[in-house]
């Protein structure tokens, strides 16, 4: 059996080219064709930079597939009813 696994910082979604482009990122997670994805840097509501998205959420919806996260920082605020969080993500198909 052969599985690919790719890992991918993804700078919250910034480029070389300084813009935040989510579905850039997807299209290169689906050209790799890989059965588990590792992603660092990823961002949940977590602040400016990344408008405040879930993009765990967007990226695992736009792809088609399950996942998982792991906060490496949390920030309760007093201005957002959500917490901020940045870390890492772990993506996959789903079992059939």
């Amino acid at each position: 059996m052969e599985i690919r696994v790719i890992t991918f910082n993804i700078h919250h979604g910034k480029g070389i080219d300084k813009q935040v482009d989510l579905y850039r990122i997807a299209e290169v997670i689906e050209i790799s064709d890989a059965d588990i994805i590792g992603l660092n840097e990823v961002d949940k509501h977590f602040s400016k930079r990344s408008l405040y998205k879930n993009q765990i959420s967007w990226l695992a919806k736009q792809l088609k597939l399950e996942h998982a996260f792991s906060p490496s920082l949390s920030i309760n605020s007093k201005n957002l009813k959500i917490q901020q969080r940045y870390g890492s993500m772990e993506m996959h198909l789903a079992s059939q």
